[in-house]
């Protein structure tokens, strides 16, 4: 998009012709004027892509223009550059290409001195890395710091998927073996370290279903249950954390 094209909407904006209406103190009356303009979305873009902190533009106030992703204008974060980490690479390539064709508006990088941050709310001086993303857990919050996480966070999960990848399968393990991984042994009681219901009664995953631990420990370690019989813990039985089947007798309902 070149420059002569980006800046044809002017003409056609419904504040073309009022002046510093839409700069002045009386926001209600620029939003107003905004209502119903041709070319709200244009004005939008141009103001998030020139950072522009001034003035009413497609209706939004800056402090309104900063609560949106400069990409998709959802809203976004109040420290972040955009509202994802591939909307930060899409609108820093947009501000370079914008940038190399003139527009007056953009300025990715500024003349500073060589001590000078990169930017607003930059705490590293020029000159200096923002290796491995330190400076944004450090509380640095300008673009190096975030492209340099984002990389940080592609590299990391290309090294995890990779471990993965070339990792030897493993053998399943036995559905015996991981149910008593949750039991710990206290004397003649298995007392359960997994999740529990709202009663206390230990739920165990199986066969893609919720079923209760001393339910499915007395039908796999001793007999199934017939039908209309529940589990009745003994006297001795630490209940409902106790899964051991010597510890409950089958009863009619």
């Amino acid at each position: 998009m070149s420059l002569t094209l980006r800046q044809d909407w002017t003409a056609r904006a419904k504040c073309a012709n009022e002046g510093d209406v839409m700069f002045g103190d009386d926001v209600e009356g620029a939003r107003a004027i905004c209502q119903g303009c041709p070319v709200r979305r244009e004005c939008l873009a141009s103001a998030l892509d020139g950072d522009i902190d001034y003035g009413v533009w497609a209706g939004l106030t800056f402090e309104e223009r900063t609560k949106l992703c400069p990409i998709c204008r959802s809203p976004k974060a109040p420290e972040a550059l955009a509202c994802s980490g591939t909307h930060t690479l899409e609108r820093l390539a947009r501000l370079v290409e914008l940038q190399q064709q003139g527009d007056p508006t953009v300025s990715v990088s500024r003349r500073l001195p060589i001590n000078a941050p990169h930017s607003s709310g930059c705490i590293v001086p020029r000159g200096r890395s923002h290796s491995t993303a330190k400076a944004y857990k450090l509380g640095c919050r300008c673009t190096a710091a975030r492209l340099d996480l984002y990389r940080e966070r592609l590299e990391r999960g290309s090294n995890r998927m990779g471990q993965r990848l070339n990792a030897e399968p493993r053998a399943p393990r036995d559905v015996r073996e991981r149910f008593m991984a949750f039991v710990k042994h206290d004397g003649d009681h298995w007392l359960w370290k997994g999740s529990t219901n709202g009663t206390g009664y230990g739920n165990f995953w199986v066969c893609g279903a919720v079923v209760r631990a001393h339910i499915w420990a007395y039908e796999t370690f001793v007999e199934p249950l017939p039908p209309a019989t529940r589990l009745r813990p003994r006297v001795s039985c630490p209940r409902p954390l106790c899964v051991n089947p010597a510890c409950y007798e089958p009863v009619r309902r």
